[in-house]
């Protein structure tokens, strides 16, 4: 049984075409703001050990075999103050590069961005209230949610000192 990096057994998950140390095919070292140093390691031509449930329960008695590259992702700490364990990451790509590896993970990290963003829209912002039936409506709901959006984030400054009469003004020293 070959091992990739550390406690991570091939045969449980991927399948190594090659016979190899174990040594990475591509590495990377990063210094981040908020997780300290990262090191990224990358195996290449590895492939997922496909079985016949999900999408594969239709297929041939034959499975493809679709080649990528594992990516295993550590981080000196994380800003909860956790220990950190290791992320492993596949890339439907082959031949990485460490310059790929650094773009992957990178923005794996940036996917928290995204979904969190999708997350404002429909909890904050209502994008899951309307009851759409057609595609073309959600694009519709969806340009008005982001031109309203749009609207009170630019009027944000009009109403920075509006006050009620008996509060105190805001730009003036309190004495």
């Amino acid at each position: 049984m070959s091992q990739l990096g550390e406690g991570v057994a091939c045969e449980e998950c991927w399948c190594v075409p090659r016979a190899g140390s174990g040594e990475p095919d591509a590495a990377t070292v990063a210094d981040t703001r908020l997780y300290g140093r990262a090191w990224a390691r990358a195996w290449d031509r590895l492939h997922p050990r496909l079985t016949h449930r999900s999408a594969w329960t239709t297929a041939a008695k034959v499975l493809p075999v679709i080649e990528g590259t594992v990516i295993r992702l550590e981080v000196e700490h994380l800003p909860s103050g956790a220990t950190p364990k290791p992320v492993w990451l596949w890339w439907s790509g082959v031949d990485a590069t460490s310059a790929d590896v650094d773009r992957l993970w990178q923005a794996f990290q940036r996917r928290f961005d995204i979904k969190h963003t999708f997350r404002l829209f429909k909890q904050t912002l209502g994008w899951t209230c309307p009851k759409i039936r057609t595609p073309q409506a959600a694009d519709l709901w969806t340009w008005v949610i982001l031109a309203a959006y749009t609207q009170l984030r630019l009027a944000r400054a009009m109403a920075t000192d509006l006050r009620r009469p008996w509060e105190k003004d805001s730009t003036k020293a309190a004495t």
